[in-house]
């Protein structure tokens, strides 16, 4: 069930302070998460990513959940309702949200230039085209185009053969983990340490792709607030250590069986290690699953 207390204000923005099932903010809590959507926005499928119709913002572990939340927009309009509905099937619980948005999002068909960038692309997120030029006739060049190319030319050829280009101006964007605080080099980063928000993507700049990748390593160097991070700017630390006991759990249906094992490898959080049972001394691959535990599962 999900509970909404709506206030309506100015030029027709609504506020909603939400409940979403799975437990109870304290009174006066402050929002873990704030979405905000624009009386417009465009679609390229009749599902979106909450986090490409929108802003999305708030800590890391909620806000990365609501951002890839699926919303319905086969009818042309996103409500409150439908977010909270999105929200819930993300499994975004027990928390205060804070929703700006119209009562009724109007939704519509991207122009046409964006829509072959995204084509080419297989962007999901943020798009903002600028075209300059007129094309006719066939594209014929580029075959795909690359997430943050700012410059992009598209050439068509015409049935007669005569050939032009349009040149276009591209602003890439999506939800990123950013800091939620100055922080400084060898900090262990911590789930109050980030923030999700949405930022324009630089050319030369890879981003972490979830939370889990970033949660327990450590920063290689300063970080202002809301600067985002990227892969080069933490290091990740082996929750199994090469040498080291752990504990062993194999879990086949519903048999589960614990033991102690030897990581004859470091082994990093989701990813797979070798390691030595002691009591049968057979060496098996696991996945690490927590700090000094691997998990084995089938056979």
């Amino acid at each position: 069930m999900i509970k909404a207390l709506r206030i309506f204000g100015l030029i027709g923005m609504a506020i909603a302070l939400s409940l979403i099932a799975g437990g109870s903010p304290s009174c006066g809590e402050e929002p873990l998460l704030s979405i905000e959507l624009q009386p417009e926005t465009s679609v390229y499928d009749v599902r979106m990513p909450l986090g490409a119709l929108g802003r999305v913002q708030g800590r890391v572990d909620v806000a990365y959940r609501a951002s890839h939340a699926m919303v319905d927009v086969s009818d042309g309009i996103v409500t409150i309702d439908d977010v909270l509905e999105s929200l819930q099937g993300a499994g975004v619980g027990g928390i205060a949200v804070k929703i700006a948005m119209p009562e009724v999002v109007r939704c519509r068909e991207e122009d046409k230039w964006t829509s072959i960038v995204r084509r080419l692309s297989g962007w999901r997120w943020g798009l903002e085209v600028e075209a300059s030029g007129k094309g006719a006739g066939k594209l014929v060049a580029p075959s795909s185009i690359s997430p943050a190319d700012e410059r992009v030319a598209l050439r068509f050829e015409g049935p007669a053969g005569d050939r032009s280009v349009v040149y276009l101006k591209v602003r890439w964007s999506q939800p990123i983990i950013v800091a939620a605080h100055d922080l400084k080099r060898g900090t262990i980063i911590a789930l109050e340490d980030l923030l999700v928000d949405v930022v324009a993507l630089s050319r030369n700049c890879r981003y972490p792709s979830s939370p889990d990748e970033v949660l327990g390593s450590t920063l290689n160097r300063d970080l202002k607030r809301a600067e985002a991070l990227t892969v080069d700017d933490f290091k990740r630390l082996p929750l199994v250590e090469r040498g080291t006991i752990v504990r062993l759990v194999y879990k086949a249906g519903g048999l589960v069986v614990e033991t102690v094992g030897k990581a004859l490898e470091d082994g990093f959080k989701g990813e797979g290690v070798k390691v030595r049972n002691e009591r049968t001394k057979k060496v098996i691959v696991g996945i690490v699953a927590g700090d000094g535990f691997v998990l084995v599962e089938g056979g």
